[in-house]
């Protein structure tokens, strides 16, 4: 199915409740939000304490905070507002069947418009199949351009910097996504699938970023673009859960 938006919702969990939430996910959340009309794909993520060094965000970012958990779904239906309201409909079953999780704190929860993907080289798919492209993590950023009138050239800027970062070991594809009804107005959401564990792969990026900022390749060399949030998240597989201290 080819997606054409996504709903990404950070949640926090206590640790003592997060085998229970876990289960809770695989065995009712997913299974329900999979059966779905409209949606492509649901994916969870988890961002443990090795990873979470290489969170960074600023005042005017999302209300993230330090949410551990990442919960997509990515939508296959032009009209994002219905699938959207799908999802709202479920969660509203759920609560009243008695069958939500209740030790959970949603800390920020968004819906996207797809506007762009790209894969690195010798990568053999259409711009259509990479949201679904295998992967065992993410990172998501998050910015915006403040100038209107700087929008043309930094989105293109930011189109060669996907290519750039796709040329790092571990970091398989880009998606570049913006706010549903704030279109082309500069705020944009980036989510980069990465084939290698993330800090692996931020190991990789951390070695190349001097020379890219000696040349002038990174951040942007007038400052156009404002970057609010980055931060990677694990895979999280269907019951394979982690050891909780």
């Amino acid at each position: 199915m080819r997606v054409t938006g996504m709903v990404i919702t950070f949640i926090d969990v206590e640790i003592s409740a997060r085998d229970e939430y876990d289960r809770w996910c695989d065995l009712v959340l997913m299974p329900e939000m999979a059966a779905l009309p409209g949606l492509a794909a649901v994916r969870r993520y988890h961002a443990d304490d090795d990873i979470m060094a290489y969170r960074h965000a600023r005042p005017e970012s999302p209300p993230i905070g330090d949410a551990r958990y990442a919960l997509v779904c990515l939508i296959g239906d032009e009209d994002l507002d219905a699938a959207q309201k799908s999802l709202a409909d479920l969660a509203a079953r759920l609560r009243h069947e008695g069958r939500m999780f209740g030790q959970k704190k949603v800390t920020f929860s968004n819906l996207y418009r797809l506007i762009g993907s790209w894969a690195a080289q010798g990568i053999p798919v259409s711009a259509d199949a990479m949201p679904h492209l295998a992967h065992v993590g993410i990172q998501i950023a998050t910015g915006f351009i403040p100038r209107v009138e700087d929008i043309a050239e930094a989105s293109a800027w930011y189109i060669q910097h996907y290519i750039d970062m796709l040329t790092v070991p571990g970091w398989l594809a880009a998606l570049k996504f913006e706010p549903h009804g704030e279109e082309g107005l500069g705020r944009c959401l980036h989510m980069f699938l990465l084939d290698r564990p993330p800090r692996v792969a931020h190991e990789a990026l951390e070695e190349i970023l001097p020379a890219w900022r000696a040349t002038g390749l990174s951040p942007h060399p007038r400052g156009l673009y404002y970057r609010t949030f980055s931060g990677p998240f694990s895979s999280l597989a269907p019951l394979q859960h982690r050891d909780q201290p």
